[in-house]
């Protein structure tokens, strides 16, 4: 618990890998300035559910969030409220790739197959809320869905419950980079069997 600390479960500034409360942790359930990978609260998070500025990857509030959940200006990947929201559901002003209610968003809902970039309902849909078998990017709930909420098989970025699920809430098998209930899972919150990098059970 401190500063810098790396794999495991921290609370300080700076910790890497884990279940991190603090100023920029990497990798993990983190609450702070800077943290990336998790579940982070602040600013600066990076990959996982942050709240705070400049968030990226996960489920952020705040500015210029990227990858993820985020509620403010400038977010990136994800669920976003505000200006300039990139990747997600946003709501604002040039949001682009998601759920967008502004002025100038790009890739919004799509309903089909091999949608991409928002919220999708069917097969290969990429960056969004998707619901369907290879959807990338978002919340999906499918098979081989990449980056965002999933629910399938080989499931990659996000909250996901498959197998081999990557990068996100993953509860299955061989998933990686988030938090994951499963076997394999890699880099967050593990409930399973081999894996790696984070708070596991």
């Amino acid at each position: 618990s401190g500063v810098g600390s790396r794999h495991g479960d921290h609370s300080g500034v700076g910790s890497r890998h884990g279940d991190h409360s603090g100023v920029g942790s990497r990798h993990g359930d983190h609450s702070g300035v800077g943290s990336r990978h998790g579940d982070h609260s602040g600013v600066g998070s990076r990959h996982g559910d942050h709240s705070g500025v400049g968030s990226r990857h996960g489920d952020h509030s705040g500015v210029g969030s990227r990858h993820g959940d985020h509620s403010g200006v400038g977010s990136r990947h994800g669920d976003h409220s505000g200006v300039g929201s990139r990747h997600g559901d946003h709501s604002g002003v040039g949001s682009r790739h998601g759920d967008h209610s502004g002025v100038g968003s790009r890739h919004g809902d799509h309903s089909g197959v091999g949608s991409r970039h928002g919220d999708h309902s069917g097969v290969g849909s990429r960056h969004g809320d998707h619901s369907g078998v290879g959807s990338r990017h978002g919340d999906h709930s499918g098979v081989g869905s990449r980056h965002g909420d999933h629910s399938g098989v080989g499931s990659r970025h996000g909250d996901h419950s498959g197998v081999g699920s990557r990068h996100g809430d993953h509860s299955g098998v061989g998933s990686r980079h988030g938090d994951h209930s499963g076997v394999g899972s890699r880099h967050g919150d593990h409930s399973g069997v081999g894996s790696r990098h984070g708070g596991f059970s």
